[in-house]
């Protein structure tokens, strides 16, 4: 059953993102760096995190991804990461998914500063955290 709701996941992802109207503007990709610890504390500091690359396609407020680099130690490299941002009042959210075979993770944040978003993150496993995700400077 897990490995059918990953599937319709994907396709879901893919459908979204080809049916998105988009400009040549809103068509973006590049690296972004995903760090995040397995505590619910609102801390985003450098120390107990573990950080990966993701390679994200963004068009219009919507993006997949994928893990890309080193991702020694991770329990899941072969994650698919969806997701979208919006604008809610003043502020821009960001919420996103990463799936697996047997694992999924629910992401969601708010946006600090400029491409730079931190929130807490509950997996299928009852894990959590908190997390914060910024485009890599290039």
């Amino acid at each position: 059953m897990k490995k059918l709701v990953a599937l319709f996941a994907l396709i879901l992802a893919v459908l979204l993102l080809s049916n998105t109207p988009a400009c040549a503007a809103d068509n973006t990709e590049g690296e972004w760096e995903l760090a995040s610890d397995a505590t619910v504390d609102g801390v985003t500091g450098p120390q107990n995190y573990k950080t990966y690359t993701l390679n994200l396609n963004m068009r219009g407020n919507k993006f997949i991804g994928r893990y890309t680099g080193n991702v020694a130690g991770n329990a899941h490299p072969n994650s698919i990461f969806t997701g979208e941002t919006q604008m809610m009042g003043a502020k821009k959210v960001v919420s996103f998914q990463e799936y697996d075979m047997d694992y999924h993770v629910s992401y969601v944040g708010k946006e600090v500063a400029p491409n730079i978003y931190e929130g807490t993150w509950y997996s299928s496993n009852a894990e959590s955290g908190s997390f914060r995700l910024q485009e890599k400077k290039k």
